[in-house]
Parts: structure tokens; C-alpha cells; sequence
């Protein structure tokens, strides 16, 4: 059995385990689909379905694409209404403890069972998935794991999202909406509680990879955190991957929901920014071997903006759709700017 983290941040997560037999289980689907599609390699082919631990849109953005593309998604009843899909009859309900089956088949397939974690949403889950005589324990969006399992785990894959000490650092530096970093020490697992549980509550005697989830990436060092998780657990120690350095220009400090790739050397990022009034703002970048050198913030909406989507029109062409939570309505908006030089003048279209 393989794990795969195909994106796993605050702006989206979405992983799956493969089988020795090629059939798959999607687990979150935190995306935008035509990026879940991408990163799935546009084959949809021998998924047997998609575990859903909460309804928070980093982890169930795409959950009704999954659906309308025929895979059926497992979670609970409170996830599924806060979702919008309870009813549906790809929404698979599923309860704590019990045991159920993955499959088209009794060979090849997943077994998986849930529990309760603590976070703020309605019934969140996490899971112990089992496939090809392993097991794997998947953890994230709790502060703490009250269960302690004596199943030996294969693999884990466990939130470990900031360093307590920096994130307090950072609000004292104000460099972090205060807000958010309440929210992160309340709802999210801090690297000393994510090292203690693995090496106090996990039986590691058969586990090859650990997989640290949800990094915040501005609140924690992935590489001196990979070093020492391995170095205390003596078990490989799987990030999100290695990072572009960002070296001069504006760091961005929002809830980054896409970007698109200008030409060979320059990218546009858009997302909430919750330094600045949740606006919806847009950064340009330059790409130079392994850095990315960012701009200062350019405003597209001067409002709450949510589930920023950027698309390149042409070369000198950008547009992001968007939903304008500033407007009474919360209606969704599409504005087409000029790269690299913004949105100014462009037009305003409302979507229905």
C-alpha cells in the first residue's frame, strides 16, 4: 500500500493510497477538480472511493465533482449536510468505530474505519484505512488524537502544522493575523504534540514512512522538522515536498487558492489576504532556477473575497472568477487583468 500527498496545505488537501493491485482511495478533495483531475494524471480509472474528514473547503472544495464523476464519498452525517450533498446518493454515511469495506471487489479493496477528532466542524473524522495486509493511520485538522490504537501502522500520516514558539513569535511581531493564530493553537496539532503522540501512543515496530500533514509553511521549518522527527523515530520522514524559496519581494500571507503560469520565468498567485482585510489580491512572480521573486500586493477585489480561481487567457491575458462576499448577495465575479501590469480598468462581470 502507498501513500501520496498530491497537495496538503491550508489552501487544499487531497491525498491517495494505492494498492498493490493499482486501485485507489482518495482521501480529501480540498481542491479545485480540474487541479485534482491534474493531479490524479486525468485517470479516475480504479478509484473505489474518497474518505472525507470534515467540510472545511481545503479539505471538501471539490466533493460534488467527485460525486457528478461517479466515485462515492464516505464521511459523516454532520459533514455531508455542512457539505450540502447529505441525500446524495454518492454521499456514503459512515459512523466511529465501525468497520466497513472499500470496493468493487472483496480483492483488492480497502478497509476503513473512522474516528472522532476534535476540530471545529460539525462531525469530523479521522481514519485507519487497511489494504494489502497493512494499515495506515490518517490524522489531520485536530490539535490532539485522544484514541490510542494497538494496531501496528505501516504508514502515518499525521498534521503536524506549526512550532508554538514561532507562531507566538510572529504574533508579537505582527506578522500574523491574531485571529488566525488562536484558531491554529486551538484547531490545529502544534510539532511537540504531533512528536509525543507518535513516540508515546503509535506502535512503530512495523511503520516504514511518516507523512507530516497541513504544514503551515510560514509557521514552521519543514527541513529542521523532517531532520528531527527522523532522527527521535528512526523512521523515514515524508514533507510536502521541497519549497521555492521566496527571496525578496512580499512574503504571501493568505489562504493562496490558485495560480497560473505566465511563460517560462513569471506566475500569478491569487488568494485571500488575511493581512489585508481578507481582499482579494494577486502577486506576480518571477522564476529564477529554484526562487521565486514576488511583487507587492496588486488588489482585484477590494472586498471579502473567497475561492479565488486564476486562468491565463493568452500571454498578456489573466482572469480570476471569485466569490465577492463584500457584495450583498455573495455573488461570484470574473475580472480579466493584464500580465504583469494588474487590474486596473479591467471589467467587472457578475456570475449568476
Amino acid at each position: 500500500m502507498k501513500f501520496e500527498q498530491l497537495h496538503s496545505s491550508s489552501s487544499g488537501n487531497a491525498y491517495v493510497v494505492t494498492a498493490a493491485n493499482g486501485k485507489r482511495l482518495l482521501i480529501e478533495c480540498g481542491v479545485a477538480w480540474p487541479l485534482l483531475q491534474k493531479a490524479l494524471d486525468y485517470d479516475l480509472s480504479g478509484i473505489e472511493g474518497c474518505l472525507l474528514s470534515h467540510e472545511h473547503k481545503d479539505h471538501s472544495k471539490a466533493v460534488k465533482d467527485v460525486m457528478k464523476a461517479g466515485i462515492n464519498v464516505y464521511s459523516s452525517r454532520g459533514t455531508f449536510e455542512a457539505c450540502g450533498v447529505l441525500g446524495d446518493r454518492r454521499a456514503v454515511m459512515v459512523s466511529e468505530k465501525m468497520n466497513y469495506y472499500i470496493g468493487t471487489s472483496r480483492a483488492g479493496g480497502f478497509y476503513v474505519a473512522p474516528y472522532n477528532i476534535n476540530h471545529d466542524a460539525l462531525e469530523p473524522f479521522m481514519y485507519i484505512v487497511g489494504g494489502d495486509g497493512e494499515h495506515l493511520l490518517f490524522a489531520t485538522d485536530t490539535p490532539f488524537i485522544k484514541q490510542k490504537f494497538k494496531v501496528p501502522f505501516d504508514i502515518i500520516a499525521i498534521e503536524c502544522s506549526y512550532n508554538e514558539p514561532y507562531l507566538r513569535k510572529r504574533v508579537d511581531e505582527g506578522t500574523i493575523d491574531k485571529e488566525l493564530a488562536k484558531r491554529l493553537l486551538k484547531s490545529h496539532m502544534e510539532e511537540s504534540t504531533c512528536l509525543s503522540y507518535l513516540q508515546n501512543c503509535c506502535d512503530l515496530s512495523k511503520c516504514h514512512s511518516i507523512h507530516l500533514l497541513h504544514m503551515s509553511h510560514d509557521n514552521i521549518n519543514l527541513d529542521r522538522i523532517k531532520k528531527e522527527f527522523k532522527a527521535k523515530l528512526f523512521i523515514e520522514v515524508i514533507t510536502v515536498g521541497d519549497l521555492a524559496t521566496v527571496i525578496s519581494g512580499t512574503p504571501i500571507a493568505g489562504f493562496i487558492s490558485s495560480l497560473a503560469v505566465v511563460d517560462t520565468t513569471h506566475l500569478a498567485v491569487v488568494c485571500q489576504d488575511f493581512t489585508d482585510s481578507n481582499k482579494g489580491n494577486s502577486f506576480w512572480g518571477t522564476i529564477a532556477g529554484t526562487t521565486i521573486s514576488f511583487g507587492s500586493a496588486d488588489v482585484f477585489n477590494n472586498a471579502l473575497t473567497k475561492d479565488p480561481m486564476a486562468c491565463l487567457i493568452s500571454e498578456n491575458k489573466i482572469a480570476v472568477a471569485y466569490q465577492d462576499d463584500g457584495d450583498a448577495n455573495n455573488i461570484g465575479e470574473a475580472i480579466i487583468g493584464d500580465t504583469p501590469t494588474g487590474w486596473s480598468g479591467g471589467d467587472i462581470a457578475g456570475v449568476s
